[in-house]
């Protein structure tokens, strides 16, 4: 985050639709399919591989929800997600292959939800309404 610039003052809003999503995670194959599916669901989809890209849109995009992968190259995303958590408004969503994490330890540092891999499209889908309907 840029010294002096305040990342929880408001952010311009992009287009209209249900609300705006953010995925962040460094396999491709999942980034494209969850934002081709999002997007077609009518929210406003952006998806970055790592944690350092995600900052730059949360620094200049007001985000509602931000989807995270655990296990990434630098910032991991339970790191990430305590950092959202302190500095912005946006919500978390854990996705992890790792079934060892647990929903209790993904909201003990902040996150809304945490789901496992492989995810059914229409359980995310369901978590992202309760999410952003609150």
């Amino acid at each position: 985050m840029t010294e002096g610039k305040n990342a929880r003052t408001e952010k311009p809003k992009t287009e209209k639709g249900k609300g705006t999503i953010l995925i962040v995670d460094d396999e491709p194959s999942i980034r494209l399919v969850l934002k081709e599916f999002l997007s077609s669901k009518g929210f406003v989809a952006h998806a970055v591989s790592l944690a350092e890209e995600a900052l730059e849109i949360l620094n200049n995009l007001e985000v509602d929800l931000v989807i995270t992968n655990i296990w990434m190259p630098g910032m991991n995303g339970l790191e990430f997600t305590r950092l959202i958590r302190n500095r912005y408004h946006s919500e978390v969503i854990i996705l992890t292959g790792y079934h060892s994490y647990t929903v209790e330890e993904a909201t003990k540092i902040g996150a809304w939800n945490l789901i496992h891999k492989p995810a059914k499209l229409q359980d995310l889908l369901e978590s992202i309404n309760r999410v952003l309907d609150k």
